[in-house]
């Protein structure tokens, strides 16, 4: 994938995230575990995942939002540290997608690129998200899979935007990386400066035609 592509995807996802607030915090989280050697490439602890999972998982977001001459990406803001702690908590439910979905995942990159997900260069990776994304479900998915490749993608790339931009707290936005993408200045015990404030919010006035019903 070009750095061009790269880049559009980065300013994508960057802009979405200030729309919504550029913050995400989530107080029926329980409190966070450890995870550990989460700074290093070494084999980690995780508390959802098995190592497999949790590498593959952090393989995945990181093709979804990736580091470059930019700035950080997934793997730097521990998005797979979120994502594996909310996986006993408040995402608890899906669980079994996940479980699901990284079989799926592997079977595809196998039949597609040779090699599950994981073990692929990042350039064939980001070949596999890329026909997992289209509209139209890829010859090679698995045929017993109960959810087409796209919405099970859809799940991951918004489970990767909490963990790059939710309170460091719950694991992801580690050192603040997702906030300072963002220039967004971090909790304040009392309140936000401007812009940051409720008070900067403009709502549009928006008129609605008054309800007619259906005689057709």
């Amino acid at each position: 994938m070009s750095k061009k592509s790269n880049l559009s995807r980065r300013t994508f996802l960057s802009r979405s995230a200030i729309a919504t607030g550029g913050i995400i915090s989530l107080s029926m989280i329980g409190t966070p575990g450890r995870l550990k050697s989460q700074d290093t490439q070494e084999t980690r602890e995780f508390e959802s995942f098995t190592t497999h999972q949790g590498l593959t998982v952090e393989a995945l977001a990181e093709c979804i939002f990736p580091a470059d001459e930019n700035g950080p990406g997934a793997t730097d803001a521990h998005v797979v540290t979120y994502i594996d702690r909310s996986l006993k908590t408040h995402l608890a439910e899906e669980k079994e997608i996940y479980d699901k979905g990284l079989v799926w995942l592997d079977q595809f990159a196998t039949a597609a690129q040779g090699a599950p997900f994981v073990e692929l260069t990042v350039e064939l990776q980001n070949k596999v998200v890329s026909a997992m994304d289209r509209r139209r479900t890829p010859a090679d998915w698995p045929s017993d899979a109960d959810m087409p490749p796209r919405t099970w993608l859809r799940h991951v790339i918004g489970h990767t935007m909490e963990g790059m931009f939710t309170d460091p707290q719950y694991g992801g936005n580690y050192n603040d990386i997702g906030w300072k993408l963002l220039n967004f200045p971090g909790l304040k015990a009392f309140g936000y400066d401007a812009p940051f404030g409720y008070y900067d919010a403009t709502m549009p006035e928006i008129e609605y035609p008054p309800f007619e019903p259906y005689t057709g």
